[in-house]
């Protein structure tokens, strides 16, 4: 096979450009729009005081680069002040949803992790434009999380996504009982048959994730219309020219 990326194959930077800034930080956002990424993907927690900031875990205990007893205090239980304070490397602090959406202008997907989160993000999208509720996009491993958030705000143009991290698991009675278009799937297992058969009920397929080569031509290779790695650099640097390459040149990678 020796055909480029299928027209339209989205290639999402997994908390930003985390090769080369810290993780979820507008640096690690603005940098992977820069180079080229056609989405960001991140992570939605709310402060005690009820402030969308953007963190992956519940703590800043990983990502923190200074010592603080604020780090291992769950971001809930912290207010949005304290959380300003973390010093997350490279002049970096906790950014907030807003903050995110005004510094950048590609795609989000936003992942929320609870029904707190996901009525908290219903408001600040009503706050927004209808261009940047547009262009975010709401997923969670979660089916009761994006419940909620549909029970306060009808999504944007892209709708909703279901994360699944088990093909073995009922997403498939989930992704239906929600309505859900959006599906991101595991791709170890992911067959083109499944794909197929996902994207004639109406689906639309994303896998996660890859972070060498030859994991990306396997994952084109099923026909899902997007993946996430962890490495937007090497990912847009796969060929010199950064065009996007086929799976020819892609094996002569490696990986």
């Amino acid at each position: 096979m020796t055909s480029a990326l299928p027209a339209g194959f989205l290639l999402t930077a997994h908390r930003g450009a985390v090769d080369i800034a810290p993780e979820n930080t507008l640096l690690a956002f603005t940098e992977a729009e820069r180079i080229g990424m056609d989405e960001i993907e991140l992570d939605i927690q709310v402060t005690q005081d009820d402030v969308l900031v953007i963190g992956h875990d519940r703590t800043f205990e990983r990502v923190a680069v200074t010592d603080s007893a604020h780090n291992t205090v769950p971001v809930e239980h912290l207010s949005y002040e304290t959380v300003r304070s973390i010093d997350l490397g490279m002049a970096q602090r906790v950014p907030t949803f807003d903050e995110t959406l005004d510094a950048t202008s590609i795609p989000l997907q936003v992942e929320i992790k609870s029904p707190r989160a996901a009525s908290g993000l219903a408001a600040a999208l009503a706050r927004r434009s209808t261009t940047d509720r547009d262009r975010c996009i709401v997923t969670s491993f979660y089916p009761q999380a994006l419940a909620e958030f549909h029970r306060h705000a009808a999504p944007g143009a892209r709708g909703t996504g279901l994360l699944v991290a088990s093909l073995d698991s009922d997403w498939r009675f989930d992704a239906e009982v929600l309505g859900i278009r959006n599906l991101y799937l595991h791709w170890p297992g992911l067959t083109r048959a499944l794909v197929d058969e996902l994207r004639e009920r109406g689906h639309r397929i994303c896998a996660s994730m890859f972070n060498h080569a030859g994991d990306l031509r396997r994952i084109v290779e099923t026909g899902v219309d997007g993946s996430s790695t962890d490495r937007p650099v090497f990912a847009r640097s796969i060929t010199a020219d950064g065009t996007r390459p086929g799976t020819a040149e892609l094996s002569a990678h490696g990986g």
